[in-house]
């Protein structure tokens, strides 16, 4: 009997255990917060969209302490040093240049077609470096810093952070170049009314950095990795010399050109024409043709055929250019239509009357050396055609009466 107590009591001790135990981890569990996460959204400009940022981790940051990683102490980054510009930016610039040199990771995302680029699931109290990976002569951002979490002007505090750094334009200014675009016919004549729309192929990370409207980009992969053509939101239209340009790009990026409307007459030619801009170039007119100056850039030349049936519609003498001297300007807004003028017919001299298989009726009406042709139906033109009568019949009676 005594042995089976005491297996009972062994058994209710580990029994009591076990359940004190499987308490004290639920309590632990219950307690445990998972650990804060935080973002950087690095604000600049659109026109940088596809270019690469970088955020690298410096160090801890807690209780307003900096504990810089051991890679870094060097650098002897003080909370007193964001009040002294210039020492924090001679600090910054030489972590510029050790990342540089030392080939220091980070994680990297492009800018995006809104001009920032997202870093996004940060640990919480940390020091963040906020630069670009790669040296490039296309723009210099500053390098920056930035706390998560860190205060707003109100004083409440921020997971969720927003750094501008400030563009610094290399020596010279930021490199742009510009593309002429001549148009002409299967017999080498200019013509005028192609409308081309403008492409930049621009890097990207994920699907955030892309644009909001699916028909203003196309996506597409090679060997550098996944990009996306981005649509310029100006159109290129060729002028009476079969000419158009387009300027302010930026060098380094590839571009290209695709028709969307042909010049009237002519076979609509859909093929893209790829080209990259790779020095600071501007354009102006120059004896009625646009030409490049303080550099060069591509010259693209684009052929149109005639629609079959129409033959050769171009014309050997171009008109004169409307375009002022030193123009450069011959792109226009697609949001802004374009209506043509109507024309007026004063006096009218004479009426023909000339009836097709359709059933309609095409009245010619001249005056003043104008020419109106009206499509109507039949049932109107037989209408139409007895007032004429009427009322010329009416003219003549009354110049007889006056005689």
């Amino acid at each position: 009997m005594m042995r089976i107590k005491l297996k009972k009591v062994s058994a209710v001790i580990v029994s009591m255990l076990l359940v004190c135990f499987i308490a004290a981890v639920s309590v632990f569990s219950a307690g445990a917060v998972e650990p804060k996460k935080g973002s950087i959204e690095v604000e600049l400009n659109p026109e940088f969209a596809g270019l690469p940022m970088t955020v690298i981790t410096l160090g801890d940051y807690k209780n307003g302490n900096i504990e810089l990683y051991d890679e870094f102490s060097q650098f002897d980054i003080k909370p007193s040093d964001f009040s002294q510009n210039n020492i924090l930016r001679d600090k910054l610039n030489a972590l510029r240049d050790y990342v540089y040199e030392n080939d220091v990771d980070g994680e990297v995302r492009m800018i995006g077609y809104d001009g920032s680029a997202y870093f996004n699931d940060l640990d919480a109290d940390k020091l963040y470096l906020i630069m670009q990976p790669v040296i490039t002569d296309i723009i210099d951002i500053s390098p920056a810093l930035a706390f998560i979490p860190a205060p707003d002007p109100e004083g409440n505090i921020l997971y969720d952070i927003k750094v501008a750094p400030k563009p610094r334009e290399p020596e010279g200014g930021i490199k742009k170049g510009a593309v002429i675009v001549n148009k002409v016919d299967n017999n080498n004549e200019p013509l005028k009314g192609a409308v081309f729309s403008l492409w930049r192929k621009n890097a990207y990370t994920d699907d955030t950095d892309l644009p909001k409207d699916p028909d203003s980009y196309e996506l597409g992969e090679d060997d550098l990795g996944r990009y996306y053509w981005s649509r310029h939101p100006y159109q290129l239209v060729t002028n009476e010399n079969g000419q158009a340009f387009m300027d302010q790009l930026l060098t380094g990026f590839d571009y290209r050109i695709i028709e969307e409307e042909a010049p009237e007459g002519y076979e609509l030619d859909k093929t893209p024409h790829e080209f990259t801009i790779t020095e600071k170039a501007s354009v102006v007119l120059e004896n009625g043709k646009y030409v490049f100056v303080d550099g060069e850039g591509p010259i693209i030349t684009v052929e149109n055929i005639p629609t079959p049936g129409t033959g050769d519609v171009s014309s050997s003498e171009p008109e004169e250019s409307s375009e002022p001297e030193g123009s450069t300007k011959t792109f226009s807004d697609p949001s802004t239509p374009s209506y043509p003028t109507p024309s007026k017919v004063t006096t009218t001299t004479a009426t023909t009357v000339i009836t097709p298989n359709d059933g309609k009726v095409v009245v010619e009406i001249t005056g003043d050396d104008i020419v109106k042709y009206i499509v109507i139906p039949a049932a109107v033109a037989a209408s139409l055609i007895l007032v004429i009568v009427l009322v010329i019949a009416g003219g003549k009676k009354k110049d007889n009466d006056d005689n």
